[in-house]
Formats: structure tokens, sequence, C-alpha cells
């Protein structure tokens, strides 16, 4: 061992709050992370997972979805499901099989299943651990490059990142409840209280404010108990939850692939046409009118929804804050009713109920509630329908108003305490916490900090919809890389982490991938991946396979068998349009400049199709003005800034290469396809390629197909050796060019031999 080998020291992760959020946080960065990592789960609760969504012991209290829309690592999506059938909970829970066979497990069932894995990734083999501090955290401040938390017991935890996951704060008794009541044991404020609600008498009359999923609950509490007193459910617009969609697969017209997919995918051509950015009114008018396309061809309303659900963390940041205001003041609870569906179980219970009149709901406005003489809770309330004052008298309220962020700031003392110090802000919606798109807190300065990371319902304001386990894992699943960069120790591998520290971050990956001629087998089983953020070079001798492959991955070719995989979708069978739209391009898909227009005119059509249109020649110059700012920036990248007037056909040989990057940038590729870049050039050329591809490898992923062996040891990241198409040889070029079978393949016994297509 050298005298300059030494032992990695883990790098310190305090996470508070050890519901779902802040374990899938902790198992995610577990499996990512190359390094070493000491992480502590601050959370007062006995049991880490759980939280206040999956800590319910109610064997009515199910999960509004089905399995395959729980998971804690998007890399491992069917992990629930797997944990399911293991457990076999179907048999031991028979009442979770819905009457269309679909599965609705109960909520501590998928809290037992987060609980039980974090504990399986205590001790990880790459040296992390993940510890629960069972308390409560209470202030936090910055300390000499570190973040330390103070607990409630008097314990001080320091920390290189804090990730704050408080997840979905408790609900408070509105304000029209009277100060007294507060202390009434006949009032429930925060409903999870189960112990509380199960001592409410069977023969009281009971008033339920709010009538959402919580709700729901603790109506299936109450019948299931025996309850006979009269049960009343108030709330401002009468809105219930929708009932739980049809079984997926007997809706053809719905969106293949599985949830997680789903959510990853671009957006779908009705949520572009509400324009961009859209407004409001916009997308709900392009949502109307996709739903009646698909009920015209006898589909339900859910398909259309959910393509718009799953995508919310990609719309909502683009919709200006009077948008965002005009949705939460007018369409939110609307939007909650159709969002937050019903299980069928529970649904079934209260509808029956509801008909042999044990449960009365009704659309009202609470306008006081107070405590009279005998016990008696007096309730006034205001019809929506009739405008008339109405007297209540019941024995006990439960409290299903749902949740008050602005709240749960104020009374958090650990939040509170990051508020006041200015390492976090609130978000302009005022529903959580500023962040930026990789969930780095945006303090009260206006600049986001990479050691502290706010996750899940916090980040509400910021991204939407950050509800549901699927919807928070994919969140938390964007953040990884990024979490992970701040925590290197160097410059170089603080820029190399978002590539080089995340195993299983693959932003392209091909599965026994094939493809056969007449016989002859071209692609043999290819299995590559590509790190994401890398330059990764695919080398060969002539006719090993490289451009039969490059067109597989564009779907110019169709493969025999096998898979190709883009950022964990499946591709396989999409069409060449769809696979750039998703951000694979190929230089020479737009590489054919045009020789006779100018080197700005070239990018600017480049920027026309990016912005979804056509090549739109007869556009006024005025029009196609408005594209310049961007096009002068794309050049300026490419170093072609000065011959922005130039004809492309004067252009010397490498800089109509550089062209052709830039135009191929213009679409904003996410993958970056380049097919022998250096190719015919002189040195000097080539040079100048070599460093633009460098240059702009910084903000994408970068695969390319090339013969000079220089160029591919100066920049590539990974090299991947086909011969005969199979993969004879892959790593960095130090290992590759001295490996038996490569220097076979390239005809030479010497490492010379890499340098004869020089």
């Amino acid at each position: 061992m050298s005298s300059n080998t030494s032992i990695a020291v883990p790098r310190r992760v305090t996470i508070v709050g050890g519901g779902y959020s802040g374990a899938a946080t902790a198992v995610q960065l577990v499996r990512a992370s190359r390094v070493p990592l000491a992480i502590t789960i601050v959370e007062p609760r006995t049991e880490v997972g759980g939280g206040l969504a999956h800590s319910a012991d109610d064997p009515d209290h199910r999960l509004n979805a089905t399995p395959d829309m729980h998971l804690i690592d998007p890399a491992y999506p069917e992990d629930f499901q797997r944990w399911c059938a293991e457990q076999r909970v179907a048999e031991h829970d028979p009442n979770a099989i819905a009457a269309d066979g679909t599965l609705y497990v109960r909520r501590k069932e998928f809290g037992a299943f987060v609980a039980q894995t974090v504990r399986a990734h205590s001790a990880w083999p790459t040296g992390s651990t993940i510890h629960h501090l069972q308390d409560l955290a209470t202030d936090a401040y910055t300390a000499a490059g570190s973040i330390e938390i103070r607990t409630a017991k008097g314990h001080v935890v320091v920390s290189d990142l804090l990730v704050v996951a408080t997840g979905n704060t408790p609900p408070r008794l509105p304000g029209e409840f009277g100060a007294a009541l507060n202390a009434n044991p006949a009032v429930v404020a925060v409903p999870t209280d189960l112990e509380q609600v199960r001592a409410i008498p069977k023969s009281a009359r009971v008033l339920v404010v709010g009538s959402g999923l919580t709700a729901l609950d603790i109506l299936s509490t109450l019948i299931r108990s025996g309850h006979e007193g009269a049960i009343t459910v108030i709330s401002r617009r009468g809105l219930r939850p929708r009932s739980s969609p049809p079984k997926r697969s007997s809706e053809s017209g719905r969106v293949a692939g599985s949830p997680i997919d789903r959510v990853n995918a671009p957006l779908a051509p009705f949520i572009l046409a509400a324009g961009s950015p859209p407004t409001v009114r916009s997308l709900l008018r392009a949502l109307r009118h996709r739903i009646k396309e698909l009920e015209a061809n006898g589909h339900s309303w859910y398909f259309a929804f959910d393509e718009l659900r799953d995508v919310v963390w990609q719309v909502w940041p683009g919709l200006h804050p009077v948008e965002k205001r005009r949705f939460l003041k007018r369409l939110r609870p609307w939007w909650d009713a159709h969002r937050f569906r019903a299980p069928p179980q529970n649904e079934a219970m209260v509808r029956e109920a509801e008909m042999q009149g044990r449960i009365k709901f009704q659309a009202a406005r609470l306008r006081s509630v107070t405590q009279e003489a005998g016990g008696q809770i007096q309730v006034s309330l205001i019809d929506r329908d009739t405008r008339n004052q109405q007297i209540l008298y019941v024995d006990a309220v439960v409290n299903c108003t749902g949740l008050d962020p602005a709240a749960g700031m104020r009374d958090n003392p650990f939040l509170a305490a990051l508020l006041r110090a200015g390492i976090i802000s609130a978000d302009r919606s005022g529903l959580g916490f500023a962040v930026d798109p990789a969930c780095r807190a945006i303090g009260s300065d206006g600049r986001p900090h990479d050691s502290v990371r706010v996750v899940g319902p916090p980040t509400l304001g910021t991204f939407g919809d950050p509800v549901g386990a699927l919807f928070i894992a994919a969140q938390i699943h964007r953040a990884i890389p990024n979490m992970l960069a701040s925590l290197s120790d160097t410059g170089k591998e603080r820029s190399r982490a978002m590539t080089k520290s995340v195993r299983d971050d693959y932003i392209l990956e091909t599965r026994r991938l094939v493809k056969e001629f007449k016989g002859f087998v071209a692609v043999d089983g290819v299995e590559l991946r590509v790190q994401r953020g890398s330059i990764h070079a695919l080398i060969g001798p002539n006719g090993a396979g490289k451009t039969t492959f490059f067109n597989l991955l564009t779907k110019f070719l169709t493969p025999t068998r096998g898979q190709i995989l883009f950022n964990g979708r499946d591709i396989t069978h999409e069409k060449p349009a769809q696979v750039a739209r998703r951000g694979i391009v190929r230089s020479f898909q737009i590489s054919a400049t045009f020789p006779n227009l100018t080197v700005l005119e070239n990018v600017r059509i480049g920027l026309q199709r990016a912005k979804g249109g056509s090549f739109h020649f007869w556009k006024s110059g005025r029009s196609l003005d408005a594209l310049n700012t961007r096009a002068l920036e794309l050049l300026d990248t490419v170093g072609l800034l000065t011959f922005a007037n130039w004809v492309t056909a004067e252009l010397p040989y490498g800089r109509k290469r550089a062209l052709e990057i830039a135009t191929t940038l213009a679409i904003d590729p996410e993958l970056l396809l380049l097919d022998e870049p250096t190719q015919g050039m002189g040195h000097e050329d080539v040079d100048l390629v070599t460093e633009l591809i460098r240059k702009v490898a910084a903000d994408r992923t970068v695969l390319m197909v090339e013969h000079n062996m220089s160029v591919v040891e100066s920049i590539a990241d990974t090299i991947s050796v086909l011969q005969r198409g199979q993969v004879i040889a892959e790593g960095a070029y130090a290992a590759v060019s001295k490996n038996p079978l490569v220097l076979e393949a390239y005809m030479g016994q010497s490492a010379e031999a890499l340098g004869v297509h020089q």
C-alpha cells in the first residue's frame, strides 16, 4: 500500500424526519454512494418509515393506490410488490383484494416494508451506515462549514449534509373553533390520534369537518367500531374523493410503462398545446378537451388526468406566481378530490352507511364552534345551497381539514430555527420551503445551500405535487446525484460525482441487444451502460457494429431482440421522432447544414424545430429575429460567434463540424450521440472539435463513435470496445489499451496498434 493511501472517512448526513421521505432518502443515498456515508435519522417515533401516513394501526386504513404505485427507490420499482407476495399480504388480508382483483393493502403494511428496508441498509458493504436517533430536532445552525442539529434530549449532531424530511404537518383546528375547545377531549384536533377517536362514545353525535381521504379513514374507523350515533360530515364544497380507477389493463388507451416511467415521461401533446408558459385556464381547457377525446373512444377521464398528474413536477414550476395563486384559490379542492382517490373498500363501507342514514354529507361553511353547558358542542353553519344559517349540537368533533403548512413552519421549533437563521425560506406560495430543482434549500439571501436539502411535502410550493410515495421517491432520485456531488471531498471529485458516484444513475442502458440481417449478426447481445454526465466512447475496428448500434439507439433500425432503456424507460419500440423528443439526438440527424444560408440562420432553424414548429422559411425576418439571442449564445458556445454572418459553404471543415454540433445543441439534447466527429480533419481542426466536445459535455451526456485514439484518450471517461458486434472490453483508456483482446482486434500486438486509425 502506498503512503498516499488513506481510509475513507464517512461523510456525515443528518436527516430530520423519519417518515417515508426521510427513509427513502437514506436508502437511496446508501445504494447510490460509492463512498461511505454515516447517516443519522432524527425521528421521535420508535420506528423509522411509518411517519404520519403509514403508522396507522387501524386495519381499515388502506393505501389509496395499488402496490405498483409504492416504492422506495425508482431503480428498484418492484420491491414492494415482491415484498407483498413474500409476506402473503393478500392471503392474510383477503379484504385487500378489490372486486376487480386489484390490491389495496393496509397502510401499516407499507410502513412495515419501509422500516424493514431501512434496517436492511443500516450497515452496507460500501461502509455506509444508517442510525436512528430517537429524538426530536429543536434547533439548527451552521458552524465551521458544517450543520449542527440540537435535539430535545440535548444531543448535538454535526453533519456535512442536512436533509429536511419533516413530511406532512399535522392539521390544526380551524379558527372558527373557540379557544376552550383545544383542551376538550371530545374535540379531536389531530385525526391520526386514533386512541382519541376510538374513545368517542358509540352513541355520540359526531361532526366530521372535512370530506377528503382523512375523513374517509375516520368514518371507516367509526363504522367498524359499531358507532350508533348520527355522523355529519361537512366541507365547504361538499367534494368527496373520486372512486379508484378501473383496472389498468382494461383501459387500452392508457399510457404504457410502469408508474415511474410515466412520472419521467415527456409532457403529453395536449399539455404542450396549453402553451409555454401555460395558464391555469389553458391547462384546464386542454385537460377537458383531452377527456372528451378519450371518452369519445370509450375510455375514462382517469387517463387524461393521470397524464397531467404524473408530470405536475415539470409543469408547476413554469407557472407564473399569479397562476399558482389562482389555482390554489379556485381549483385546488377540485384537483384534490380527483387526485386523492378512495380505496374501494372504504368507499363501499361509507356509501352503505350513508344509504342506511347513519352518515350525512353536507356542503356547508363553519361560522363558529363553541362549548355549551352540559358538555355538548354548538356548531353554527352556513349551508352552501340555501345560504341559511344552521345550528347543530354534537357530542364530538373530528377535525379532518387537511394540512396547514404555514402552521407547521411556525410551530415546529426546528423549522422555525432554520427560518430564523436564514438557512431556509418560505416559498412564494406559502405552502412550504423554497428549493431549486436539486432540492437545495434557498436561504433568505436567495441563494441555494449545497449542504441543506428539503424533500417531500415541504417542497409543495416549488414542485406542485410532491405527495405520495411514487412522486416523493422520484423527486429524491433526481436530487441524489447533486447531493452526492456536494459531499465530494475535492474539486475533481465534486465535478465528477454527478456521474461517477451514483451506482445506478445510467442515462442509457442496453440489455442483450441484437440485430440480425438475414443470418448475419451485426450487433450480438450488447449490454452497455452509459453514466449520466459522462463522455462515453464506443470504439472498434471497421465492421465492428458501431454504426449499426447507433442506428438501433436512434431507431433507424429495429432490434431483433433485446431492450434499450433511456432514463430507466423502455424505448425499444419507439419511433425516431419519439426518441429525439425524449432528448437523444445524433449529430447527423440535423447536421446536414444548409450551405447557402448563414451560420446564424442554420442554428436558428434548429431552434425553430426545438420549439415544436416546422422549418418556417416563410416567416418574416422580424419574427425569426426573436431567436437570435439564443442562436448567438449557441454559436459562442462552439466558438463560432465571429462566424455568425458567414455563408456556411465558406466555413473551414472543422468549423462546419462545430456548426453541426451547434444545430444539434439547439434541440437541447440530454444525450448527444456523435458519430466520428473528427473524421477527415487535420490536427488543428481535431484539437478544436475535441475541446468543443469537452465543453458541451459539461451540461449533458455524450456517447461517441471515434477512431482517433488520441481524442478518445484525452476526453473519454469510459471506453467500450466492439468487435464482431460484441463488447469485448470496457473501462478507462489505460486499461482498455492494454487488453489483449483489444490489441488482437486492432490487428497488432502492442499498444501502438490502437493508433492505426489516427
